[in-house]
């Protein structure tokens, strides 16, 4: 099997025919992002004034994700890449810095994640703001002209979050058990922001072995845990299996939905049952 940077590697080469013949239209504003959340995120802000592809389609693994050569179209018409942290972005912005030297390329969880093994950030509704924020200075950094509907765009966007994150806190607030079981470890900033507790099924991205089903069982037991979360886009075999030991129900979640507010209501209603 090619190794990651051997196969982005290919797709800078092959992304230079593509430059060669693409019609560029000057007034288009394209926008490519890592991710379908960032292309909500993109959308709310930008609105009319961009056109946003996500480099991922729904359900495709970021953590395992390499670009087809064919989306070098997009990056080609693109004025500025948004990463969020996935590994692979690293090897791609080298890429694409020699490929497209129009391509401003920003990660956007720069200053933001405090674990390399989780970029989920934007499954917080406080993370969330600070993202949209960091994107704010992007569009603006590449079109000052139009910084006030950006900036106005902003500022209702965070509005929006404002209420979700005023919904977790009560929620919270109110004695819901703090602890609770994620088969994927994807909601560490969710917890970390409302002072939860998150006990993962998966070990460095393995299903568990027969030891760990024990251990977890009996943590299970010993927190009184009654929420278990998984990803709705993963395989939910082993996690209704841990269901069925456990006497839990599963909720899942798409946390790489390019529908925020169905991503945070799942969330919400996983806890509020």
């Amino acid at each position: 099997m090619a190794s990651e940077s051997n196969i982005i590697v290919r797709f800078a080469v092959k992304a230079l025919f593509f430059v060669i013949f693409l019609p560029f239209t000057s007034n288009a504003f394209d926008v490519t992002v890592g991710i379908a959340p960032q292309k909500y995120i993109a959308e709310k802000i930008g609105g009319d004034l961009i056109t946003v592809h996500s480099l991922m389609d729904r359900g495709v693994d970021p953590h395992s994700f390499s670009p087809k050569p064919s989306q070098a179209a997009e990056l080609a018409r693109s004025k500025i890449f948004f990463g969020i942290g996935f590994p692979y972005e690293k090897v791609l912005a080298a890429n694409l810095k020699k490929t497209f030297k129009q391509l401003i390329i920003i990660d956007a969880s720069a200053g933001l994640m405090d674990n390399a093994e989780d970029p989920h950030l934007w499954t917080s509704p406080k993370m969330l703001m600070k993202l949209a924020e960091a994107t704010l200075e992007g569009l603006i950094s590449v079109d000052p002209q139009n910084s006030a509907a950006y900036t106005a765009n902003c500022a209702f966007f965070i509005q929006e979050l404002s209420i979700w994150d005023d919904k977790f806190t009560t929620l919270f607030a109110s004695g819901v058990n703090r602890s609770f079981l994620a088969y994927h470890p994807f909601l560490g900033y969710f917890a970390r922001d409302y002072g939860l507790i998150q006990y993962s099924v998966e070990k460095e991205g393995k299903p568990p072995k027969s030891g760990d089903i024990a251990v977890i069982l009996d943590t299970v037991k010993k927190e009184d845990i009654t929420v278990f979360i998984a990803v709705k886009t993963h395989s939910i075999e082993p996690a209704l299996f841990i269901a069925e030991q456990s006497g839990l129900k599963v909720a899942l979640v798409d946390p790489l939905t390019d529908n925020l507010p169905n991503m945070l209501q799942e969330i919400y209603d996983a806890f509020s049952r």
